[in-house]
């Protein structure tokens, strides 16, 4: 009887602390997003910023952001796109087939 207790307890005691493990790493994940979004919302705000005293400097800004992303999203669509050219183009047939 005491040898089953104390195997409860010492599974009672692993499961929490996996629970702490687990609740912890979320709490990570939670703190990571909220970080992210809170960054991309200074960054709104200094585009925002950016828009109302110069606008010609936001649309540049704009401009190169785009296009820079333009960019990376071609080269690794080339990359692993299944439509790129992998094999040699084939020969059209010689000779009379009459």
């Amino acid at each position: 009887m005491l040898r089953r207790l104390v195997g409860f307890a010492l599974l009672a005691l692993v499961a929490v602390l996996l629970l702490k493990v687990l609740a912890s790493g979320l709490g990570l994940l939670i703190g990571l997003a909220v970080a992210g979004l809170w960054l991309a919302g200074l960054g709104f705000i200094v585009y925002l910023a950016l828009r109302l005293f110069s606008p010609v400097t936001a649309d540049a800004l704009c401009h190169l952001l785009l296009r820079e992303m333009r960019r990376e999203a071609e080269r690794r669509w080339r990359e692993n796109s299944a439509y790129a050219p992998t094999a040699k183009p084939v020969r059209p047939l010689q000779g009379s087939f009459t």
